[in-house]
C-alpha cells in the first residue's frame, strides 16, 4: 500500500474506491492530505464519496468538506444526519462554517436552525454574525478568529494570549496581532516577527503599525482580493461602519475568491455559467440559449451580406475560399484583445478612462500582427493561384479585418464597463457577432472594389 503514501496526491489518480477493503480505505484516509481526498471524492460517484467521507474522523471531515465542489457539498448535506453535520461544522473556522450554514439554509431553513443551535455558543454567535452580511462581501468571506489586544497590553501578555488561543484551537493561523482601543476600534497591528523580537515589558501601542490597510464589511470580495494581491498581504482586517474590528480576510480566502471569480468570468465570456451537477438540462439550455441565438442572428446577417455580394462572388469565385480564413482570424484577434482587457478591468490594472490609450495600442499591435499574417496569406495565394491581384486584395482584407476585430475587442469591454454592463458577460458574444457581420462586409467590400 505504499502508493497511498504519496503526499503529492498523484497516487490517487488511478484509485478505484470500490476495490479497497476497510484497512486500505483507512490507510488511504490517514496518509493523504485533505485537499487530495477532496479531489478524489469530487471525481467518484456519490455513493463512493459518502463511504469515503464517513471513514474519516471529525476534524478531517471538516477540512475535506470545505475543499469539496458545491454540488457534492449539497449532496452530503442531504445525506448526513443533523448530529454529524453539526460536528463537521464545529471543526471548521467561522467563515467556512457560515458558508455551509448558508447552503443548508437555502435548502431547509428549519433544519439549518436546528443544526445552528447544536453548535457551541461562540461558534454559533460568530456564524450568526457572518450570515448577516452579503455572501460576496468582505463580511461574508471574513473569519471571526483573530488575535486582538488593547494598546496598553504588554508584549508578554499578548504572546500569552496567542498561546492560549492556539492551545484551545480557537485560532489556527496567526500572522499579526491587531491592536484596538477600549471600544474595539482598530488602531493598528504588530507583526508576529516584531512581537517576538520586542522586549516583554513593552506595550503594544509602542510597537504597532498604524498605517495598515483595512476594508469595510460591505466591500465586494473581488475588490478585497485585488487589494491583498496588489499589496502582498496575508491578512486584511475588516471593520464595521464605526471602525470596530469584526474579522479578517486571510490569504486562503483570497485564493478561493480569485478561483471563484475567474471561473465566473471564464463562463461569462463564453456566454455560459458555472454548472453544478444538480442543474437540469433545461436550466442549462435556458442560460446558454440567448447567447447562441445572438450568434445565430449574427450568422444570418453575415449570410445576408454574402447574398448581397452575390454578383461579386460569382465574378470572383476564388474569393469565397478565403471567407473562413478572414472570419476565423478576425475572431481570434478579437478574442485575444478582449481577454487581456477584461482581465485588466477585473484586476484594476485598466480603468474606463483608458479607452483612447487602449484604442491606440490595439491599432499598433493589430497592424503589425495583421501585416505578418497578410504577407503569409498573400504568398500562399500567389503560390496556389498564381494571381498577384488576388493576393493583394486578400492580404489587404485580412489585415483590415484583424485591425477591425482587435479594435472592437480591445475597446468594447471598456465601453460596456462605462455603461455598467459586465464586460465578461457581453464581450465574447458581441465580438463573435460583430466580427461575423463587419468582417464579411469589409472583406467582400474590398473584393468588390478591387476585383
Amino acid at each position: 500500500m505504499s502508493d497511498l503514501r504519496d503526499t503529492s496526491g498523484s497516487a490517487l489518480t488511478g484509485i478505484q474506491l470500490d476495490e479497497l477493503d476497510e484497512l486500505a480505505l483507512r490507510e488511504l484516509v490517514e496518509n493523504n492530505h485533505a485537499a487530495d481526498l477532496a479531489q478524489l471524492m469530487n471525481r467518484v460517484d456519490r455513493e463512493a464519496a459518502l463511504a469515503l467521507f464517513l471513514s474519516m474522523d471529525g476534524e478531517l471531515r471538516g477540512e475535506v468538506f470545505t475543499e469539496l465542489d458545491e454540488g457534492l457539498q449539497e449532496a452530503l448535506i442531504d445525506q448526513l444526519p443533523n448530529r454529524d453535520l453539526g460536528e463537521i461544522i464545529g471543526e471548521m473556522e467561522s467563515d467556512d462554517a457560515a458558508d455551509v450554514m448558508q447552503t443548508l439554509r437555502d435548502q431547509d431553513e428549519e433544519r439549518a436552525d436546528t443544526v445552528l443551535q447544536s453548535l457551541d455558543q461562540e461558534l454559533r454567535e460568530d456564524v450568526e454574525s457572518l450570515l448577516v452580511h452579503g455572501e460576496d462581501t468582505a463580511g461574508g468571506v471574513m473569519a471571526r478568529e483573530f488575535v486582538s489586544v488593547t494598546d496598553d497590553t504588554l508584549v508578554d501578555a499578548a504572546i500569552g494570549k496567542i498561546r492560549e488561543l492556539a492551545s484551545s484551537r480557537d485560532i489556527n493561523d496567526v500572522y499579526s496581532v491587531f491592536v484596538v482601543d477600549q471600544d474595539g476600534r482598530l488602531l493598528g497591528n504588530v507583526s508576529l516577527q516584531n512581537l517576538l523580537l520586542a522586549r516583554r515589558d513593552r506595550r503594544m501601542g509602542e510597537l504597532m503599525d498604524t498605517e495598515i490597510l483595512r476594508v469595510p464589511v460591505d466591500m465586494d470580495q473581488e475588490h478585497v482580493a485585488s487589494l491583498a494581491i496588489k499589496y502582498d498581504l496575508v491578512s486584511i482586517p475588516v471593520v464595521d461602519q464605526n471602525g470596530v474590528l469584526v474579522g479578517r480576510v486571510t490569504m486562503d480566502d483570497v485564493y478561493d475568491i480569485v478561483e471563484e471569480e475567474a471561473a465566473e468570468d471564464i463562463a461569462r465570456i463564453s456566454g455560459t455559467d458555472e454548472e453544478v451537477l444538480e442543474r437540469s438540462s433545461l436550466v442549462i439550455v435556458r442560460e446558454r440559449l440567448p447567447w447562441l441565438l445572438l450568434g445565430l442572428c449574427g450568422g444570418m446577417c453575415a449570410a445576408g451580406v454574402m447574398s448581397a455580394f452575390g454578383a461579386t462572388l460569382s465574378r470572383s469565385m476564388q474569393s469565397v475560399y478565403f471567407v473562413p480564413i478572414v472570419m476565423g482570424m478576425g475572431g481570434n484577434a478579437g478574442i485575444q484583445s478582449s481577454t487581456v482587457v477584461v482581465r485588466g478591468l477585473a484586476t484594476g490594472e485598466l480603468q474606463t478612462g483608458d479607452l483612447w490609450h487602449r484604442l491606440w495600442k490595439e491599432m499598433k499591435v493589430s497592424l503589425m500582427a495583421g501585416l505578418v499574417c497578410a504577407l503569409i496569406l498573400a504568398v500562399v495565394v500567389i503560390t496556389v493561384f498564381g494571381n498577384v491581384r488576388d493576393a493583394e486584395v486578400v492580404g489587404l482584407s485580412l489585415m483590415s479585418v484583424i485591425l477591425q476585430a482587435s479594435v472592437v475587442g480591445g475597446t468594447m469591454p471598456i465601453v460596456l464597463k462605462r455603461f455598467n454592463i459586465d464586460p465578461a458577460i457581453a464581450t465574447g458574444p458581441f465580438i463573435t457577432t460583430s466580427n461575423d457581420i463587419l468582417g464579411v462586409t469589409l472583406y467582400l467590400g474590398l473584393v468588390n472594389l478591387f476585383l
